[in-house]
């Protein structure tokens, strides 16, 4: 299940196509051969690690903690981002 980045907020953070249902809450996502973890909050890992989590929309959503998604991972409008084989 591969989707795309359809939003950049002003955060940075990256709003993706596929329902965070889609997903299991163990399952991680793969960016350019980075495995990203789900988190429920932001408060949830250390200042600086990036996680998915489930926006207001029910959108996987792609963030770093008290960071910049956008620029840490160089990701934009049209990327690509999928499971890694290591989800369930």
């Amino acid at each position: 299940m591969w989707t795309e980045v359809i939003y950049v907020d002003r955060y940075g953070n990256l709003v993706t196509g596929m329902q965070a249902s889609d997903l299991a809450k163990d399952s991680r996502v793969r960016v350019d051969g980075r495995e990203i973890a789900y988190a429920r909050t932001f408060c949830a890992v250390p200042p600086g690690q990036a996680f998915w989590y489930e926006n207001s929309f029910g959108l996987m959503e792609l963030a770093i903690n008290q960071g910049n998604a956008h620029h840490t991972l160089g990701l934009g409008l049209g990327d690509r981002v999928g499971p890694s084989r290591h989800s369930s």
